[in-house]
C-alpha cells in the first residue's frame, strides 16, 4: 500500500472494526514508532477483538516480522491458542520461526513462546517437535551467519522450555525421552562420519555399519525408559515420529547409499503400529529411515510439512488423493532423518520392468481390473499422480526427474528431494531435468482414457480446494522466508565457487 492508501484506511479505521479481513491492513498503516499512534492502534485492536474473532490467517501474519509490538503478538497468540493440539502441530514449524520476532523478555513480549511451552508441557508430541525445531534453529543462529547481531532468541527459548519441563513429573519424563533421542542422534552422527571417512570399498563400509549397529544395541536400547506419555515397555521414542518406540536395530538391513554424502539406511525394530505407512507398503515391526550427515534437510522438512497440511485440507473437503507425506526432521543444519517408504524410482522401474503398468501388474495382477491390474491399485496411481501434480505445481518444486519420483507396489506415486522450490530449478533450460509429461498419462491409457479424465478431474478439484486456503499457505511460507533466503544464499555461493573453479 502507498502512503495515500494507508492514510485513507487509518482515517476510517473505526468503521472497519466489524470487517475481519481489514484488521492486518489497518495495523500495517500504523507508525509504531509514534507512541500516541501506537496506543490508539492497541485500543483499536482491543475493540476489534470484541467485535470479531481474529482469523487464523491474520494471526499468522501478525506473528511475522511486520508486527513486533507485544500487544499485537499477544492478540495473535490468543487466536493460535484456540487451535487444538493436532492443528498446532500442523504449523508448529512456522510458529518456531516466528519466535525470532518475540520481544525478548519485555512485558507481554513472550506471548507466543509461553503458549507453545505451556502446550508442550502437556503433550509429548508437541514437546518433541518444539524442542528439535528450537534446537536446530539454535545451532543455525550460533554459527553467526543468520544471527546478524540478533539476541539469542532460541537459546533463551530452549532454556525456558527445559525449565518448564523440569517443574513437573510429566515434564521430567519428557526430558528423559529427549535425552535418549540426543544420544541416538549423536551415535548415528559419529557413525556416519566414520563411514564417510573410511577409505575402503562400499562393501567394507556396509560391513562396518552392520557391526557397529549390532554391538551398540544394548547400549542404546537396554535401559531406555520410553514411558513418557504412555507406551512403556522400554525403547526410544524416535524424534522424527515420537509415536514410534524403537526397541532395537535390525543390523542386517543396514545400507550405505551411493552418493557423495553416503547416507545410512537404518531399520529400527518396533512394536508400535505405523498408521502413517499405508497398509499395502507396511513392513511389520520395522521402521526404516535414512540418516544423513552433511545435508541440510530444513527445506525438505518444510515442503513435507506443507504437503501434510495440503493433504489434510483435501481430506477435510472429501478428496483423498493418496498422498504419501513421509516424515523428515532436521536434527541440525547438517544432519537429519528421512522416513523410508517401500518404493522404487521411476528410472529403475522403466529400466528393469519396462513400464509402470507392467510394474503394477507384476505386484497386483487382476484379470478383471484395468490393464490386468487390481482396480484399487490403479485408483491409487491415478489419484496420487493428480495430487502430486497439483501440490508440486503450487510449491514450485523444481529439479524433477525419474530418480526423485517414486512408485510403491501399491500404486502410490510420490516425490522426494525438495532442494529446489518456489520456482527455482537446478537446470531450468535443459529437458533432462524435466519429468516426461507423457509417462504418467501413458500409464493411464492415454489422453482419451477414462483414467486420464479422472486424473484431470482430480487435478481440477484439488486446485480449487487448495486455492480457497491460498492466504493460509502463503502466510505460512512467509514466516519461513528467512529459511528459504538462507538456502538461496548458500546455493548462490556454491554456484559462484563452481564458476571460479
Amino acid at each position: 500500500m502507498n502512503v495515500e492508501h494507508k492514510e485513507l484506511l487509518w482515517r476510517y479505521r473505526f468503521a472497519l472494526t466489524k470487517e475481519n479481513k481489514a484488521l492486518t491492513k489497518c495495523l500495517i498503516c500504523v507508525d509504531w514508532n509514534d507512541e500516541e499512534e501506537a496506543d490508539q492502534a492497541v485500543d483499536l485492536l482491543q475493540e476489534w477483538q470484541k467485535q470479531v474473532t481474529i482469523d487464523i490467517n491474520d494471526a499468522l501474519q501478525m506473528l511475522s516480522a511486520a508486527f513486533t509490538h507485544p500487544k499485537v503478538r499477544e492478540a495473535a497468540a490468543r487466536r493460535v491458542a484456540i487451535a487444538d493440539d493436532q492443528e498446532l502441530l500442523g504449523y508448529l514449524l512456522q510458529l518456531v520461526q516466528a519466535l525470532r520476532y518475540e520481544g525478548g523478555g519485555r512485558e507481554g513480549g513472550d506471548s507466543l513462546l509461553n503458549l507453545l511451552i505451556e502446550r508442550a508441557s502437556n503433550n509429548l508430541e508437541i514437546a518433541n517437535y518444539l524442542h528439535w525445531y528450537i534446537f536446530c534453529q539454535q545451532l543455525v543462529e550460533a554459527d553467526g551467519k543468520e544471527a546478524r547481531g540478533r539476541q539469542k532468541h532460541y537459546e533463551r527459548a530452549q532454556r525456558k522450555l527445559m525449565n518448564k519441563l523440569e517443574s513437573t513429573e510429566k515434564g521430567r519424563s519428557i526430558i528423559t525421552v529427549l535425552e535418549q533421542q540426543h544420544d541416538l542422534v549423536t551415535f548415528l552422527t559419529k557413525l556416519a562420519q566414520e563411514i564417510k571417512n573410511m577409505r575402503d570399498s562400499r562393501q567394507r563400509k556396509v560391513e562396518r555399519l552392520k557391526s557397529a549397529l549390532a554391538s551398540t544395541h544394548s547400549m542404546i536400547f537396554g535401559s531406555a525408559g520410553g514411558s513418557a506419555g504412555g507406551g512403556g515397555g522400554g525403547g526410544v521414542r524416535l524424534n522424527m515420529n515420537p509415536n514410534i518406540i524403537a526397541v532395537g536395530l535390525h543390523a542386517e538391513d543396514a545400507e550405505v547409499f551411493k552418493s557423495a554424502m553416503m547416507p545410512l539406511g537404518i531399520s529400527f525394530l518396533t512394536n508400535t503400529p505405523q498408521p502413517d505407512v499405508k497398509a499395502a507398503d507396511r513392513i511389520q515391526y520395522k521402521y526404516r529411515i535414512i540418516f544423513k550427515d552433511g545435508d541440510d534437510l530444513r527445506q525438505d522438512q518444510l515442503v513435507l510439512q506443507m504437503l501434510r497440511l495440503m493433504d489434510r485440507e483435501l481430506k477435510n473437503s472429501g478428496l483423498d488423493l493418496k498422498l504419501t507425506p513421509y516424515r523428515a526432521l532436521a536434527t541440525s543444519p547438517s544432519t537429519g532423518m528421512v522416513e523410508r517408504v517401500d518404493s522404487y524410482p521411476l528410472s529403475k522401474i522403466l529400466a528393469e520392468v519396462r513400464g509402470v503398468v507392467r510394474f503394477l501388474r507384476q505386484h497386483h495382477p487382476d484379470r478383471s481390473g484395468p490393464f490386468g491390474i487390481a482396480a484399487e491399485v490403479m485408483d491409487n496411481y491415478v489419484k496420487s499422480s493428480a495430487g502430486y501434480c497439483v501440490v508440486t505445481y503450487l510449491l514450485g518444486v523444481g529439479d524433477r526427474h525419474l530418480d526423485n519420483v517414486l512408485l510403491s507396489p501399491g500404486g502410490y506415486l510420490f516425490h522426494i528431494d525438495f532442494g529446489y522450490i518456489l520456482g527455482r530449478d537446478l537446470h531450468p533450460a535443459t529437458s533432462s531435468s524435466i519429468l516426461p509429461l507423457s509417462l504418467p498419462v501413458d500409464a493411464m491409457g492415454g489422453q482419451q482414457s477414462q483414467h486420464y479424465r479422472l486424473f484431470q478431474q482430480y487435478c481440477s478439484e484439488a486446485y480449487i480446494i487448495l486455492r480457497r486456503r491460498a492466504e493460509f499457505f502463503i502466510n505460512l511460507m512467509m514466516l519461513m522466508k528467512v529459511t528459504e533466503t538462507k538456502r538461496k544464499e548458500e546455493e548462490e555461493e556454491q554456484e559462484e565457487d563452481e564458476d571460479e573453479e
